[in-house]
């Protein structure tokens, strides 16, 4: 994260307008350059300090003679809640020359912004989780996506296609032709995703290295993980130990380069999905030969090497990890919310929470991937709040869920409608609409979704109020004049241009409603839409209505006369 923010109340004899009047704006502080120790905030009795732990008594690295440094540079910003202070922060950083917004290729973008499936979800409901994924489980979650009339682009494969970690190749054992697999994908039109913990060793001789190229305990022997499963579960397998490589030093360096530019030349992954480089040990617990790459820059390290081989191979592969960091912009296209493995039961609403935070990427050119959680019930909601942010994902299982539910035309066809209103830019400001920042429960969510690109308004994921459910705290932000009336629905819908004007202005709409009923769209131009209503099953119904009075009125017929579900509407405006 490398970040955090606060705000102050200032009572004067009591709680009134303590949170109003006595309520100060909010601020950010955060890391313009990483230090060579761990970054802490510590809390107490309403104060906070951070803290960055060297341990030089263990490692005596900071000893004289000679200069060392200490600290780290910090940057403070203001706004009138969380959300625009963070906003502030990485302004800042930019206007400071620390960091540049990404400027990726065409191709870049329309890779990292393509609709996924990944294959973990199923992998954890069969019991194929680690080293259980085979063949068998691989081809027969490819035939079910398929089946299900799911209209995703990239198909992710999850952990472990690897033999051992470390080594970048698949099992040949479980998965005797996984090249032939990946071959069929291709044939068949889609991108593929592949996952790697590429900091994890078991077996240093893979990569011609051995334990001494492995970080070290303070008493010099390997630091050793001994437990690969870090969710808490025991429902899956995990290997017995692996190291974590000291990519500091020049021989690991160069050998883990050649392996990942391998790995790359050879399974060609569209997007690659890094994972666990939050496991990376604290100063406490390990250190690097290189001493200066200790605590918070370890990983900027280890991310020069691997991301660095990766980009001389295919300066268009795109990297996805979970990460807040604007200091991290370099190295990852595509942010990831990361598992909700422990949030059975509220997978929509946490990942509202995170989608808060990091929808903020999109000003430095990151959008966010909205993969859902692990039941079919709550992914709607979550693709629902994907669209405004970036692109969405499945990881649900078509067979059964842990609440018994197994895939429907609903199911899908709502997954296939939010992939037609996505955007095809991958930088943006996000407007998150009903929500207060401050609140413990209430605070980082957001009901409805505004995205803005070059100052138009281009999307609206937009959530009616429930009648009896309206909170005030809700409701006291003034509304964007944008936004203010822009659409008008008695069900939750999203509505997207499809040109780089405003939904006011484009001659070309996507609209995805999650229900019949009527939807209103303000008007600056335009007499006359064609209305192209897609339906699961790929048939399609069309219809013609007037704009009168500024207004686009459409009705979203839930069903077409086959009792297939509604996906989404094509507006054509003339």
């Amino acid at each position: 994260v490398h970040y955090f923010c606060g705000f102050s109340v200032h009572p004067s004899g009591g709680l009134r307008n303590l949170m109003t009047e006595g309520r100060s704006e909010a601020f950010a502080c955060g890391l313009a350059d990483l230090p060579g120790g761990d970054l802490f905030l510590r809390l107490s009795q309403g104060k906070s300090s951070l803290w960055i732990d060297y341990r030089g008594d263990l490692w005596k690295h900071l000893r004289g003679p000679g200069r060392f440094t200490l600290g780290a540079t910090l940057c403070w910003a203001i706004g009138p809640d969380y959300y625009e202070a963070i906003a502030g922060y990485y302004d800042a950083l930019i206007h400071a020359g620390i960091i540049r917004r990404k400027q990726n290729s065409a191709k870049k973008t329309e890779i990292a912004l393509t609709p996924q499936y990944c294959t973990w979800g199923a992998q954890m409901d069969r019991g194929k989780a680690i080293n259980e994924q085979d063949e068998e489980f691989l081809t027969g979650v490819y035939s079910d996506l398929k089946a299900s009339g799911m209209k995703a682009g990239l198909f992710s494969i999850d952990e472990k296609w690897e033999g051992r970690y470390g080594k970048l190749e698949h099992d040949a054992v479980r998965m005797p032709h996984f090249e032939e697999f990946l071959d069929r994908l291709r044939s068949d039109g889609y991108r593929i995703g592949m996952w790697a913990a590429v900091m994890r060793c078991e077996r240093p001789s893979d990569l011609g290295l051995t334990v001494d190229h492995m970080l070290k305990k303070q008493d010099g022997t390997p630091y050793v993980v001994e437990d690969g499963n870090p969710s808490g579960f025991d429902i899956v397998s995990s290997p017995a130990k692996y190291y974590i490589l000291d990519f500091t030093q020049p021989e690991v360096a160069t050998a883990l380069s050649e392996v990942v530019r391998k790995f790359i030349r050879r399974y060609k992954p569209d997007v690659f999905k890094f994972d666990f480089g939050y496991e990376l040990p604290s100063v406490a617990m390990a250190a690097p030969q290189d001493k200066k790459w200790a605590g918070e820059r370890l990983m900027l390290k280890g991310l020069d090497v691997v991301i660095g081989a990766m980009r001389e191979e295919n300066p268009d592969q795109v990297v996805m990890y979970y990460n807040l960091s604007p200091l991290f912009l370099d190295y990852f296209d595509l942010h990831s919310s990361d598992d909700l493995c422990l949030d059975i039961g509220d997978y929509d609403l946490e990942a509202n929470r995170r989608f808060f935070f990091s929808s903020l990427l999109g000003r430095l050119g990151v959008p966010t991937y909205g993969s859902s959680g692990y039941d079919w019930a709550s992914s709607p909601n979550i693709w629902f709040d994907s669209a405004a942010i970036g692109t969405v994902g499945s990881l649900n299982d078509f067979r059964g869920d842990e609440q018994g539910e197994v895939s429907t035309p609903e199911l899908v066809a709502k997954y296939n409608g939010i992939t037609k209103v996505l955007r095809p830019t991958s930088t943006f400001e996000i407007l998150p609409l009903d929500t207060v920042s401050e609140a413990p429960t209430l605070g980082a969510h957001a009901r409805s979704w505004a995205r803005f690109e070059d100052g138009q308004l281009v999307l609206l994921a937009w959530r009616p109020p429930v009648p009896g459910e309206e909170n005030p705290l809700m409701q006291r932000k003034a509304v964007d004049s944008r936004v203010k009336d822009a659409v008008r629905s008695t069900v939750p819908v999203v509505v997207a241009s499809k040109t780089l004007e405003s939904i006011t202005r484009s001659a070309g709409l996507a609209i995805a409603p999650y229900a019949g009923g009527e939807i209103s769209i303000r008007r600056e131009n335009g007499k006359q839409a064609r209305l192209v209503s897609h339906y699961f099953g790929d048939t399609v119904t069309e219809s013609h209505v007037a704009i009168e009075n500024g207004r686009l009125k459409l009705m979203a017929v839930e069903r077409n006369s086959a009792a297939m579900p509604l996906e989404w509407i094509e507006v054509h405006i003339s």
